[in-house]
């Protein structure tokens, strides 16, 4: 942030302190009028809506540094705020900067400007010049909240949505976002359509969500943009509309947002809204991935594990999938595991690949118990225990994992860890075909072929395994090709 002088104004507020040197008292002798113009000469609009950074930036060219201080000094709780903040926001854990700065904020506070008692909130909420307590940062927005500021009104909200310093209330977030989305705030617009969205404290109403993330939009809010999109993509009050869906995430993607240009990318590798292009969408997710947006880099890194649309590369996808997940990305866990299970671009380590699969599950991921029950099952890095992996596939299939019912079946169907049930296989089976699953669907084929639990039928076997096979099941195509109605052939065990 340069004034056009050159200079930058944190650097210079953290050189005057809160006090002007003697050097500098002849320079500001007449600064205090000159620098309350310029204050006085930003709309009050952008005062009541604007970030302090923003603040400093649109007086910049106006506001000399000395002056401001000495304005501070005469008591104007606008200078008093903009010094205070540059000093701690600026301090570098520089004891003497943040003591200084507290010390200027809390005395805009004592005339009870509500932009300085909103800073002090966001300093106790950061742990900035002060040790983190949401408490206390709840108590600074309450009080600039009740002079109805609006920024303290929105992360009001954020704590009452979160239960940080406050008991948990989303009704009452809601209502504070729709209070600061009222006065024309950007984030409060798209809080009040987060809210109505998602139905949280509020019935759940697409419409009205889209009407304010459209406010929000307006000003050329990227998260309001990509939020909109979403609704598109989904058809969420609106008309499910691919194209549309890419034109929202693309105004994000073009201001440099990460999420929509992950968004874009995700568009060109399903092909929503536009011809699949790999390659583009490998662009667009490297694009994010180089803001360390986590979800990209799993992206990206899949596509070099795969070489899809880049040159295939382990090391790469490695490389990526770890800071995916030291970003918080849980499901590059099991991608890593995956590389070490498989011994690609590392020496193969089943141990290890379970040591991620282990992360995964206690992250949530039904993929990581999903592996894990593979392990179980095969006796891999581990030692084989089928009852332990029923259990983990049934904890996977209730978290949504429609491949853990496929495993499931096996396991009834061949009788490995609990009493042989053709009736049970048949239906863990057609969970999983229902669900698209090209081994629930060659596996309810078997069963046909067998006359297992089923009526003989090769007719019906075949169909079945057309469908796996028009699914990418390789063994359904081999077994299509291999006269399967000469004799009923076993499903072969599931592998890692």
């Amino acid at each position: 942030m340069r004034n056009s002088k050159g200079f930058s104004i944190a650097a210079a507020l953290l050189a005057l302190g809160p006090m002007p040197s003697p050097a500098a008292k002849a320079q500001i002798a007449r600064a205090p009028d000159a620098v309350r113009m310029a204050l006085d000469a930003v709309p009050a609009e952008r005062w009541a809506l604007s970030s302090t950074n923003d603040l400093l930036q649109a007086t910049a060219d106006q506001v000399d540094m000395p002056g401001l201080t000495a304005l501070a000094n005469a008591s104007d709780p606008r200078a008093e705020q903009l010094v205070g903040y540059a000093l701690t926001e600026y301090s570098r854990g520089n004891a003497a900067r943040c003591s200084a700065g507290l010390a200027w904020l809390r005395r805009a506070a004592d005339q009870d400007y509500p932009r300085a008692k909103h800073t002090l909130g966001y300093l106790y909420q950061e742990g900035i010049c002060v040790k983190h307590d949401p408490a206390q940062a709840v108590q600074w927005y309450r009080q600039a909240a009740d002079k109805a500021y609006a920024p303290a009104l929105y992360a009001l909200a954020l704590h009452y949505d979160s239960g940080e310093g406050v008991p948990q209330d989303t009704a009452e977030a809601a209502r504070l976002c729709h209070i600061a989305a009222e006065q024309g705030l950007p984030d409060g617009q798209t809080c009040l359509g987060d809210h109505l969205e998602d139905g949280s404290g509020v019935p759940r109403d697409y419409g009205q969500a889209l009407t304010w993330y459209e406010k929000a939009a307006q000003t050329g809010d990227p998260y309001a943009q990509n939020r909109i999109g979403g609704l598109y993509q989904e058809g969420n009050g609106v008309t499910q509309d691919d194209k549309e869906a890419l034109r929202w995430f693309r105004l994000a993607a073009d201001q440099g947002d990460a999420w929509g240009q992950a968004n874009v990318g995700a568009a060109y590798d399903a092909g929503q809204g536009v011809a699949v292009d790999k390659a583009e969408a490998a662009r667009w997710f490297n694009k994010a991935a180089r803001q360390g947006y986590a979800s990209a880099m799993h992206y990206l890194g899949l596509y070099h594990m795969d070489g899809t649309g880049v040159a295939k590369d382990y090391g790469k996808a490695m490389a990526l999938f770890h800071a995916a997940a030291a970003k918080g990305d849980t499901a590059a866990l099991v991608s890593i595991a995956y590389l070490y299970d498989h011994g690609l671009g590392v020496k193969r380590n089943t141990v290890q690949g379970m040591a991620f699969l282990r992360k995964a599950s206690a992250a949530g991921e039904a993929d990581g118990d999903f592996g894990m029950g593979n392990h179980y099952m095969v006796g891999e890095g581990v030692k084989r225990d089928p009852v332990e992996a029923m259990r983990l596939f049934r904890k996977a299939f209730g978290q949504g994992s429609t491949s853990a019912a496929s495993n499931i079946a096996h396991l009834y169907h061949v009788g490995d860890g609990v009493p042989q049930n053709f009736t049970a296989a048949l239906h863990w089976y057609s969970l999983a075909a229902d669900h698209g699953d090209a081994v629930g669907m060659s596996g309810v084929a078997e069963l046909y072929s067998c006359g297992q639990g089923v009526p003989l039928s090769p007719a019906t076997a075949r169909q079945w395994m057309q469908k796996a096979s028009d699914a990418g099941n390789a063994y359904a195509r081999n077994w299509l090709t291999s006269n399967p109605e000469a004799a009923c052939k076993p499903c072969p065990p599931p592998r890692l």
